[in-house]
């Protein structure tokens, strides 16, 4: 009986540990992605996985370097169609 009550408890432990984790990501942290920034403003990574960008001032600025290898540093959301989002802290334009 102690060994399925000390089982529920470690389970329930587990499925909070992965809903942690999952609100973690969902809440967004900030990540530095390295790509270019296409002719329609949008950031591409080197595998293809596009970001749209927030519209403000850092973003308006990070445009401007379309054609450009770039390194943006930002907080990334995930819409529940799968549309990424960054919203820019920083950025530079690479070599």
């Amino acid at each position: 009986m102690l060994k399925n009550v000390k089982k529920q408890r470690m389970g329930a432990v587990v499925v909070f540990s992965v809903f942690a984790l999952i609100g973690a990501a969902i809440a967004g942290q900030s990540v530095t992605i390295v790509g270019t920034i296409n002719d329609d403003g949008v950031l591409v990574d080197k595998g293809g996985e596009l970001y749209m960008l927030n519209e403000d001032e850092k973003s308006e600025e990070l445009v401007e370097n379309a054609g450009n290898k770039v390194e943006v540093k930002g907080t990334v959301k995930e819409s529940s169609d799968g549309t990424k989002t960054i919203a820019v802290e920083s950025y530079k334009v690479m070599e």
